[in-house]
């Protein structure tokens, strides 16, 4: 979870510092700053969502409710 939430602040910098640096003071649009980054944060929630299907099916394994 602390990494997703520093995925997600280190985005939110890199974006204000493309505005900042933008020779357009009013440029509206956000763009991703590399695809290296968005790869980043696609790895880490599929990895979050691996972790939690594994999560609950070890749950279900317990409580039994999967034969």
């Amino acid at each position: 979870m602390l990494q997703g939430n520093a995925a997600a602040l280190e985005l939110m910098e890199l974006i204000k510092l493309q505005k900042e640096s933008s020779s357009d003071p009013d440029a509206t649009s956000l763009q991703i700053p590399s695809i290296s980054l968005m790869k980043y944060c696609m790895i880490h929630f599929l990895a979050i969502a691996f972790a939690l299907v594994i999560r609950f099916i070890s749950l279900a394994e317990e409580e039994q409710y999967l034969v």
